[in-house]
């Protein structure tokens, strides 16, 4: 099953936009069948999510992790799975991320019925801080946005972030919330490249971790700590009436 973001070009955090937008139209139809492909897709100005249930919504629309979000009814989580398409209301413009996510959440407010509450839990994290020896990061002046395709020995990004926006996409990779402890401010070039847990490179290939790739092609590292972090915590939800 792949799940993930998918856009019609190139992957970027758009800025200056301060505009609240919500769906023209929303359908919401059960997924039917298999689970092949699943996540959240932006193509000009149609918005859609696949097969996705109400953990993954909430998710998309808060910039969490699924860690981080507890509670719903038993269907929130796997049992019921839903196709949603919509039109932005953003003229001709693509909406930014942080657009959509607006969007959800205004959806999951009036179709789900969705109400959450925050609170912020001491969580073991990584910290993402400069290794010793110091940085290896060139200063960037492209726009927020990366790129990844798979390698023969596992995966590849690159592009131009922030380093709040490389904590985010370390998340994954390296199995918990990474929060940005570096101190350095603006845009970076980067090009890293590691071996996924689940990825065994071809015979004689020797897998790279995500702590030993950022260590060695960043400066930067992963270290392990503790820190408050949002939760959020679904006290009421209702499935939507579907088209």
């Amino acid at each position: 099953m792949l799940r993930g973001v998918f856009f019609s070009g190139w992957m970027a955090i758009a800025c200056g936009q301060t505009a609240a937008p919500t769906f023209e139209v929303a359908s919401i139809k059960p997924h039917p069948g298999p689970v092949t492909v699943e996540g959240l897709s932006i193509s000009g100005t149609l918005v859609g999510e696949t097969a996705v249930d109400l953990m993954d919504l909430v998710v998309d629309a808060y910039n969490v992790r699924r860690d981080q979000v507890s509670g719903g009814p038993d269907w929130s989580n796997g049992t019921a799975r839903y196709d949603i398409q919509g039109k932005a209301t953003t003229g001709e413009r693509e909406p930014s991320r942080e657009q959509v996510r607006q969007m959800l959440q205004s959806l999951l407010a009036d179709r789900f019925k969705l109400v959450i509450r925050r609170e912020a839990v001491e969580t073991p994290v990584y910290a993402l801080v400069l290794a010793k020896g110091g940085t290896k990061l060139r200063p960037s002046d492209k726009p927020t946005g990366i790129m990844g395709r798979p390698t023969d020995t596992g995966r590849r990004i690159e592009g131009s972030v922030t380093m709040e926006f490389l904590a985010k996409q370390l998340s994954t990779p390296a199995g918990r919330l990474v929060v940005d402890q570096t101190g350095l401010t603006g845009n970076f070039s980067i090009a890293l490249e590691w071996t996924p847990l689940n990825v065994t490179p071809p015979d004689g290939t020797a897998s790279l971790s995500i702590f030993t790739a950022v260590q060695d092609q960043l400066g930067l590292k992963l270290e392990p700590t503790k820190a408050p972090v949002e939760k959020l915590f679904i006290e009421h939800a209702e499935k939507p009436e579907t088209d």
